[in-house]
């Protein structure tokens, strides 16, 4: 019998409620290519329609102390902005595996509420490489943003995708491919 792996994603902002929505195309993608050995949790953040940091707290706070150790972690959108926040700025009761992140902004004052504080890489729990995907025209993240990650994280695995997509409704199977090497 195979062993089961957790997956922890945090999903974009905007309703996620079904195809179309969010995160959830993406994740119904992964959850089909990665099979039923690996179980994705998708806890749905309260108001996402308002995205909050606090709500993002709160909902992190209580979800961590659910999950088996290790846990492997994937964000999507502003749900990777906001697990590196939460990261760095709290401790978790989970060891991380690994952490993908699709599309991650980088908030500067114009949302100071979801703005990583200032070397916040000194205190994320991680010592695995971290792997960013970003799509070089994404219409909502320009790729710039990723050149903040790759900076800040000198050792992190940045996937630059030819597309222009934001979404991944029809997936990534870079991503999927680097997972698989994990499991």
């Amino acid at each position: 019998m195979a062993i089961t792996k957790t997956i922890f994603f945090t999903h974009s902002a905007g309703s996620q409620n079904g195809p179309g929505q969010g995160s959830f195309d993406l994740v119904q993608y992964l959850r089909k290519q990665l099979g039923e050995h690996v179980v994705i949790h998708y806890p749905i953040v309260e108001h996402p329609d308002e995205p909050s940091y606090q709500h993002w707290h709160n909902m992190l706070a209580k979800e961590f102390t659910k999950l088996p150790s290790p846990v492997i972690l994937m964000g999507h959108s502003l749900g990777s902005s906001v697990l590196l926040k939460y990261l760095s700025e709290n401790e978790i009761p989970v060891t991380i595996s690994a952490m993908f992140l699709v599309a991650t902004p980088h908030w500067g004052k114009n949302l100071a509420e979801f703005m990583l504080k200032k070397e916040f890489e000194k205190s994320l729990p991680i010592t695995s490489p971290i792997h960013f995907y970003q799509s070089k025209n994404d219409p909502v993240v320009p790729f710039r943003h990723v050149d903040f990650y790759r900076e800040a994280l000198p050792h992190a695995i940045v996937r630059e995708l030819t597309s222009d997509d934001h979404t991944f409704a029809e997936g990534i199977p870079q991503l999927v491919s680097d997972v698989r090497d994990l499991l």
